[in-house]
């Protein structure tokens, strides 16, 4: 512990949102920002039922604008902390480990990708590093199993038929012997209307898996409709 104290204080941690020094004990956020993160519940996820290739979805927060969640995301996707996406990904494996492993019974998980221009500007797909995190507590194998095809217009200002739209036909699947007959978990970082994770699961599904579920560190609400997880280009 004397070891640790001496690099935090060589080493300055800052929270992500309101940035304070953080202490030993705290990880990415200071204990009050963290406890400000908002849970989801049952009514949070109800606009998600209109998804029918999904058989059901478990997300971690509400996605705010200019609040907590929208630092250590913002920070995940475009600051390069790819731990970020590890470390909830933990928190997601740790708080749905038994629905993914005794009730969904999942075989592996799928992140959704980025278009390739994408992912070599960012250097990494921070769907992938969630999906490890999981990984890492439930021992579910991570396969990269579906490719973005081509590029996609950001669904920041598009309605909701102009999100199905853009992501119609944008993904293709690259490993059939990895989906076919199995229980897979998307994996995505936010999920607002849910255009991406149908289009990614109807691809599973038209592949031979047997079932698709998700999960995903946010949701933005239905009076959410502005943000998008920038996944979708």
């Amino acid at each position: 512990m004397e070891l640790i104290n001496y690099i935090d204080f060589l080493l300055p941690r800052f929270c992500l949102h309101c940035n304070i020094k953080l202490n030993v004990n705290e990880k990415y956020l200071c204990t009050y920002c963290s406890d400000s993160l908002r849970r989801t519940n049952e009514l949070s996820l109800n606009h998600l039922n209109r998804i029918k290739s999904l058989c059901d979805c478990r997300t971690l927060y509400l996605f705010e604008k200019d609040m907590p969640i929208q630092s250590l995301i913002h920070n995940l996707k475009y600051n390069g902390i790819f731990r970020i996406g590890i470390y909830l990904g933990r928190t997601i494996g740790e708080e749905y480990k038994n629905i993914f492993l005794d009730e969904w019974h999942i075989d592996s998980i799928v992140p959704v990708p980025l278009y390739h221009s994408k992912q070599a500007e960012r250097g990494y797909n921070q769907s992938y590093y969630i999906a490890k995190g999981i990984k890492s507590v439930t021992g579910i194998n991570v396969f990269k199993v579906l490719k973005r095809i081509r590029y996609t217009q950001s669904q920041t200002e598009l309605t909701l038929s102009e999100r199905i739209l853009n992501v119609k036909g944008a993904f293709k699947i690259k490993r059939f012997k990895n989906v076919k007959g199995k229980r897979l978990l998307l994996v995505d970082d936010v999920i607002t209307t849910g255009s991406t994770i149908n289009e990614c699961a109807s691809v599973l599904l038209e592949a031979g898996a047997n079932k698709v579920y998700a999960a995903s560190i946010a949701i933005a609400g239905s009076d959410s409709h502005s943000i998008e997880s920038r996944n979708s280009k």
